[in-house]
């Protein structure tokens, strides 16, 4: 399971704006290296990857569980970050004028 605070909710310090990954079987909870001021973290299908926000939604960082890093995937204003059903794509919504 992944999840993380948001960051704009007035508890919540830019240093606690973090992801953190619970393992059900061992029941143990852990951040994500490196996921600082990132939030609405979504896992890849087949498990390999974390797409998530970074905390002004101007990124889209996507974290390989192999490598342990993350990168770029996309610069752009986003929001609902949502994978495609196989695994491909990270569809987001872009607000404003041109949504798409």
């Amino acid at each position: 399971m992944v999840f993380g605070r948001l960051p704009w909710l007035e508890t919540a310090a830019s240093t606690n704006v973090v992801i953190m990954v619970l393992d059900l079987r061992i029941h143990q909870l852990s951040v994500l290296p490196s996921s600082q001021g990132l939030f609405s973290a979504r896992w890849s299908p087949n498990g390999r990857y974390i797409a998530a926000l970074s905390s002004d939604s101007q990124a889209i960082m996507l974290f390989d569980f192999r490598t342990q890093e993350w990168s770029e995937l996309a610069h752009a204003v986003a929001a609902f970050p949502t994978w495609s059903h196989n695994g491909q794509y990270v569809y987001f919504q872009h607000p404003g004028r041109d949504p798409s």
